[in-house]
C-alpha cells in the first residue's frame, strides 16, 4: 500500500510533535499505530507540497510581506524554502512522481501547458529527475546511458545545475553549515574549481567592478 493517500490524518490524543520528536500520549491501538505511520510516510514525501499549498493561501489571504515576515521568523532551510515556492507555481501536480520531479519541472519548464506535457511523459517513460532534466534540455527523451554516450560522456553546465540543485535540496543549507572544518575543507575543494570559474565570468563581464 503507498504511504502517499488522497487524504492522511492522525488520530486524536496519541501522540505530540515537537522539534525534538515525537511522544505518545498514550497506547495506541493497532490502526491508530498504522495511521499514524502512514501519516508520518505521506508527510516526508509530500511536505513541501502542503507548504506550497500553505504559503498560496497565506499570501491570498494576508499578502506577499506578511508571509515573508513569518517565514524569516521560523528560520526556513533555504533549499526547501526554494522548492516550495518553485512547487507553489506548478498547478498541475502528479502524486506518481516524486518532489525532485517537480522541481525540475517548476524550475526549468515555464509554460503549464508543456509542464503537464512533460509530466506525462516522465510518468510514461519513467524518467529518473536527471533524466527528466537532460530531456527538457534536449527537447526529446534522454536515458542516461545516452546522456553519458552524448559529447563523448561529457556533462552539460545545465545538468550540472540540476544536480546541484537536487543535492541542494537533499542536503538542507543548516546541514552543510553545520559541518566540522574537515567536512567544509572537502566540501571546498571540490566546488573551488566552479567557484573559480564563476569569478572569471563575472569579471570579464565586467561585474565584480565597482
Amino acid at each position: 500500500m503507498s504511504v502517499l493517500m488522497k487524504e492522511v490524518f492522525l488520530p486524536q490524543d496519541v501522540v505530540r510533535f515537537d522539534r525534538s520528536g515525537l511522544q505518545f500520549l498514550r497506547p495506541p491501538s493497532w490502526e491508530e499505530w498504522g495511521q499514524i505511520m502512514l501519516f508520518l510516510g505521506a508527510t516526508r514525501v509530500a511536505s513541501l507540497r502542503w507548504m506550497a499549498d500553505a504559503r498560496l493561501r497565506g499570501r491570498r489571504e494576508f499578502g506577499d510581506e506578511a508571509v515573508i515576515g513569518f517565514e524569516e521568523q521560523m528560520d526556513l532551510d533555504s533549499p526547501d524554502l526554494k522548492a516550495a515556492m518553485a512547487l507553489e507555481a506548478l498547478e498541475c501536480r502528479s502524486d506518481s512522481l516524486t518532489d525532485q520531479h517537480l522541481f525540475v519541472l517548476a524550475s526549468r519548464v515555464h509554460s503549464d501547458e508543456d509542464r503537464q506535457s512533460w509530466m506525462d511523459i516522465a510518468r510514461k517513460e519513467g524518467l529518473s529527475p536527471r533524466e527528466l532534466q537532460a530531456s527538457i534540455a534536449a527537447h526529446r527523451v534522454i536515458r542516461s546511458g545516452e546522456a553519458e554516450k552524448r559529447a563523448g560522456g561529457m556533462a552539460t553546465i545545465e545538468g550540472v545545475r540540476g544536480l546541484f540543485d537536487l543535492w541542494a535540496h537533499q542536503v538542507p543549507e543548516a546541514t552543510w553549515k553545520g559541518w566540522d572544518e574537515g567536512r567544509r575543507k572537502a566540501l571546498l575543494e571540490e566546488i573551488l574549481p566552479i567557484i573559480e570559474m564563476g569569478d572569471w565570468v563575472r569579471a570579464s563581464l565586467g561585474e565584480g567592478e565597482e
